[in-house]
């Protein structure tokens, strides 16, 4: 199973320093109510880490990842077939690490996200550009031995376990190169770990229960490739925006409307609550200000966004208003910078 840390760490709180803490809990039941806000998403372009132009091409270059493996070692027969095995699979997986076929793999990632993206192509000859890949995937296991008292009747007796936390880590970092003259656009690095927790009479036995290194590998090498894409090419990213529900019974119906997908329902309450200002009180004025400049966001139209927060921001010194402003500046910065990358 993976181990959520996060979880984990929640639980460990709770039982140590809940009362202990008043500011700490103060803070996680704030998390709680601001994660619980009615909020609206949807998908947004994001601009590539680096400007290439458009519809650039790509092919994969040298791949050189090294691995470091620290197994468990069998507790007996040590130099025997047990230990053999230990040493064997840590020459399997250097070879691996070296070999043609994780080769293909990232060459197939690449171009499934590539293709997913369709702002670029890959090529096997003629390519603009060479992603050259490095890094290296570390494996430790760390084995904690416990002991548990079973009563049968009047008679109890130990039994002895071991837990054995296996990390993975991979790093994998790569170079942007153009092709036509060697000139270096761009590196760097992007890292993944991941954590499976087994358990078992003896340590050997436990590390019997974890999934395939390679398939574990493969996974990690698949994501990092993603992300490593995702730099060099333009992405959609899910954005998250919250909404004001205001005080009145229409602007709580439209928050409702718009969180149920009709947003455009919505925009008419919320322009009618300002065509109507009078018979609202400030907070449903600002709230259908502010609304309306997320509306306009989740359209790109950052000329009308900005000028619904420059509104609201000038008529309530409000803060979330403030904050959108901030917000569509920014992301007319991106657009700018899309037109360079996209058709």
């Amino acid at each position: 199973m993976i181990i959520n840390f996060f979880g984990f760490g929640v639980k460990r709180i709770f039982k140590r320093d809940l009362y202990a803490s008043p500011v700490l809990l103060l803070a996680i039941v704030s998390f709680s109510f601001f994660s619980c806000a009615p909020s609206i998403k949807f998908q947004q372009l994001k601009p590539a880490k680096f400007d290439i132009g458009k519809e650039p091409s790509f092919v994969l270059g040298q791949v050189k990842i090294s691995s470091q493996l620290d197994l468990v070692k069998p507790e007996r027969e040590r130099g025997g077939i047990l230990g053999a095995i230990v040493e064997i699979t840590e020459e399997m997986v250097q070879s691996y690490f070296a070999s043609e076929e994780l080769r293909r793999k990232l060459e197939a990632a690449m171009q499934r996200e590539i293709a997913n993206n369709k702002f670029g192509s890959y090529k096997f000859q003629g390519a603009k550009y060479r992603i050259d890949f490095s890094g290296s995937f570390y494996v430790q296991d760390k084995t904690e031995r416990r002991e548990e008292e079973i009563r049968e009747g009047d008679n109890v007796r130990k039994e002895v376990y071991y837990d054995v936390m296996r990390t993975y880590e991979m790093e994998l970092i790569y170079t942007l190169v153009r092709q036509d003259d060697g000139v270096v656009i761009g590196s760097s690095s992007h890292r993944k770990q991941e954590s499976q927790l087994q358990t078992g009479p003896s340590p050997t036995d436990a590390a019997k229960g974890f999934e395939n290194w390679t398939k574990v590998g493969e996974k990690m090498i698949v994501s990092l490739v993603q992300n490593v894409m995702r730099e060099i090419l333009p992405y959609y990213e899910t954005v998250k925006r919250k909404l004001r529900k205001g005080g009145s019974k229409e602007l709580k119906e439209a928050v409702k409307l718009a969180e149920k997908g009709d947003l455009e329902s919505a925009v008419q309450i919320w322009k009618r609550v300002l065509e109507n200002s009078e018979k609202y009180s400030r907070e449903d004025r600002a709230a259908a200000l502010y609304n309306l400049g997320v509306y306009y966001e989740v359209k790109d139209d950052v000329s009308s966004a900005l000028q619904s927060y420059e509104t609201c921001e000038k008529e309530f010194a409000d803060k979330w208003c403030k904050e959108g402003i901030k917000r569509v500046k920014d992301r007319e910065m991106e657009l700018k910078r899309l037109q360079q990358q996209t058709l």
